[in-house]
């Protein structure tokens, strides 16, 4: 237990920078980590950021704990604590998006979903004015993971989408629409429907 301890202690120690960078992204985007990580290592990357970030800082950090210090084997440990600290730092950041995901849909359908989306049902029914069955209904989290050069940005508003159709409709694939609620995620208000049958 003991060499277990002192070498969790040297891991912390020369992995020290991940928690400033989590703490960075944290301050940038309280809500979602890892967007503000995503769009800063894309735009960094035009300037050697990702470089400073996961090589020289690294390197310089382990070095720095190691001094002193009877460490065997500091090359591989080197390649091990990089390596792991990047794993731990997405880790934490996809956690901590599930955690935020989790909280904005507690705030959405306080009720449950089941009821939520009854009522959602209901308020297309009354808008449509026409008979209609529910096919499929799931929701979109504001927070996710998908960050590119393509698509930049990790946060979206959070949705609701219903799958209906037409009852008296003869050819059902046809008469098969989308219903979407967007929602507003600080304050969980409805910002605006769309519907693809008009």
């Amino acid at each position: 237990m003991r060499f277990i301890g002192n070498e969790l202690s040297l891991w912390f120690k020369a992995t020290i920078y991940i928690w400033i960078y989590y703490l960075i992204f944290f301050i940038f985007n309280p809500a979602h980590p890892l967007d503000a990580y995503g769009q800063v290592t894309i735009i960094g990357s035009f300037f050697g950021l990702p470089l400073l970030m996961w090589l020289l800082i690294p390197i310089w950090s382990a070095l720095h704990t190691f001094r002193n210090k009877s460490v065997r084997w500091k090359p591989l440990r080197l390649i091990i604590y990089i390596c792991s600290a990047y794993l731990v730092l997405l880790g934490v950041m996809m956690i901590h998006a599930e955690i935020s995901n989790f909280i904005v849909k507690e705030r959405l359908f306080p009720e449950g979903w089941d009821e939520h989306v009854a009522l959602s049902f209901e308020r297309l029914q009354s808008t449509t004015g026409g008979d209609l069955t529910l096919k499929k209904a799931y929701y979109t989290e504001p927070y996710h993971s998908k960050i590119n050069a393509g698509n930049m940005s990790g946060t979206r508003s959070p949705s609701l989408t219903i799958e209906y159709i037409y009852n008296d409709c003869s050819y059902k694939d046809e008469c098969s629409f989308i219903y979407r609620e967007v929602y507003d995620a600080s304050s969980g208000a409805l910002i605006r429907s769309e519907n693809d049958s008009f």
